[in-house]
């Protein structure tokens, strides 16, 4: 943390227990219970709250916030993985020919989509998706793709190693 910037919270991390709750207790009275990046995950930090901060105890509220969101972050990350993986297992059926193993992936990712409506149109991120996958094929060099921008730089190179 402290290489990326963040002396404080650095701090924080590499001091024993009793003093890092402390500088810990005073960023909460000064600046609230905030990400790295200065967004709130709490609202205002009562005194009460820095009180036990200081004493090495996780405020109640702060610590149910952190719960809630790592349980929330927890189920949009398997649905994410597990939304990539079926649209994988789908493009990869398609490109073989494979229909049955086509089907199996559809099926599944109808389920997937039923029980979450806010992933939208599978209909359409199927065809969105089968269209990023092919352009990604279509960029592929030895197995591998490139950032855009540095493509061209990286092809001389590897034409100059060749």
């Amino acid at each position: 943390m402290m290489g990326e910037g963040h002396l404080g919270r650095g701090l924080e991390q590499v001091l024993p227990s009793a003093f890092g709750n402390m500088f810990k207790a005073a960023r909460f009275a000064t600046e609230g219970a905030n990400t790295l990046r200065g967004d709130p995950i709490i609202g205002e930090v009562n005194a009460w709250n820095v009180g036990a901060e200081f004493f090495g105890f996780l405020p109640a509220d702060y610590a149910r916030q952190l719960e809630i969101s790592n349980h929330l972050k927890g189920i949009d990350k398997y649905v994410s993985t597990k939304e990539t993986k079926l649209l994988r297992k789908y493009y990869t059926a398609r490109r073989f020919a494979d229909f049955d193993e086509q089907q199996d992936a559809r099926e599944d990712l109808q389920a997937l989509f039923r029980k979450h409506p806010g992933l939208g149109n599978l209909s359409e991120v199927i065809n969105n998706s089968m269209a990023s996958h092919q352009k990604t094929t279509s960029r592929m060099i030895h197995g591998v793709t490139f950032n855009p921008k540095l493509e061209s730089e990286l092809r001389r190179r590897g034409a100059e190693m060749e």
